[in-house]
């Protein structure tokens, strides 16, 4: 008869299995639980991200959807009348105007009517004003794309952003049937010379979207380009370069002549704005020999009767209230003139040098 086996002692029993699962169990819920938290904190990241990325394409949409309400014609109703000493050039001007005008009667030819037109010469001497006189002569719209519009920081988005606006343009176009001229001032920074830019390629990418457009690659039948500049050794030849810019015209600094011209041609346009007379000028001639002593441009015209028609407002506004004004009183005269060319410190202007020390 065998004999019976002695049971283990309490405290030497292996443990039971469920209680080895049940710590299994645990440790996997834990793991489970701390990657729920990893995943939760992963999702809040990938939300924040989505709505950054939803802000940064309402930014990029931006600047096309602002464009609604800057299809217009030119505020101002410029016309080649009111541009004063660029006769000549007028004349230069009136050829890219025919292509624009009369299509039909290139296709005769079996020529291709000129796409766009570039102005050069120094500042203040009428580019910008030629190019709205341009638009309001042409009956179409006028729309300023500066480079600010166009880049930024993210990489391909500038120029998604130019082709966008152009695209737009051309909507505009066969929706209204009636063109737009895309105006660029200071094109030496949009058409930099690529390989120079120092933007890395952005702007170089910018030039071959305009390229693109300007050769008839994408559908563009409704715009016209015109482009100012003051430097353009620093426009990329290629845009230069006849079937682009067809028409590249220098502005030149205003002569003695041209000077008599623009003051005469700014007084008529004030005058039909305001719809009353302002000016009581004796002597044009003397006031053109002293604007073109001082090396006045067109800008700095403009500017002199500004000033001189504030010194007069604020003379109304300093008299005491019971003074009568008679209406001969409200004109400026040649001597108000005279007086701001002798205070106005224009960039053109020689200047005596002064030594600055101790008596020296």
């Amino acid at each position: 008869m065998s004999m019976p086996q002695e049971l283990p002692k309490p405290d030497e029993r292996k443990p039971v299995p469920w209680d080895e699962e049940k710590r299994q169990m645990r440790k996997v819920i834990d793991t489970q639980s701390d990657l729920i938290k990893k995943m939760y904190a992963q999702r809040k990241q990938m939300e924040e991200h989505i709505e950054y990325q939803k802000k940064q394409l309402q930014e990029y949409m931006r600047p096309v959807e602002n464009l609604e309400n800057e299809f217009k014609v030119c505020s101002e109703d410029i016309r080649f009348r009111d541009v004063g000493g660029v006769d000549s050039i007028i004349d230069k001007i009136r050829y890219f105007e025919h292509g624009i005008e009369y299509p039909k009667m290139y296709e005769m030819y079996a020529i291709r009517p000129p796409r766009g037109l570039l102005l050069y010469g120094p500042p203040g001497c009428g580019k910008t004003m030629l190019a709205k006189a341009i638009s309001n002569e042409l009956d179409c719209y006028f729309l300023e794309v500066p480079i600010t519009r166009v880049i930024s920081k993210w990489v391909g988005e500038a120029e998604q952003t130019l082709e966008a606006i152009l695209k737009r343009c051309n909507d505009i176009y066969k929706k209204d049937k009636r063109k737009v001229l895309v105006f660029v001032d200071e094109a030496e920074q949009m058409f930099a010379k690529r390989g120079s830019s120092g933007s890395h390629g952005v702007i170089d990418r910018c030039v071959q979207v305009w390229l693109r457009y300007m050769d008839g690659m994408v559908d563009a039948e409704g715009l016209i380009y015109v482009a100012a500049t003051n430097k353009i050794e620093q426009v990329d030849d290629a845009i230069k370069r006849a079937g682009r810019f067809d028409h590249v015209i220098e502005i030149p600094h205003p002569d003695r002549n041209a000077v008599e011209d623009i003051l005469k041609k700014q007084i008529c346009y004030k005058e039909r704005k305001a719809k009353r007379t302002i000016y009581c000028i004796d002597d044009y001639s003397r006031i053109a020999e002293e604007l073109y002593a001082i090396n006045a441009s067109g800008a700095d015209i403009a500017e002199m009767l500004r000033i001189t028609s504030e010194r007069k407002i604020k003379a109304f506004i300093d008299l005491p209230t019971e003074v009568m004004i008679d209406q001969s009183e409200t004109y400026i005269n040649q001597q108000d003139i005279e007086d701001t060319i002798m205070r106005y410190n224009c960039p053109g202007r020689k200047k005596d040098a002064r030594k600055i020390g101790f008596g020296v």
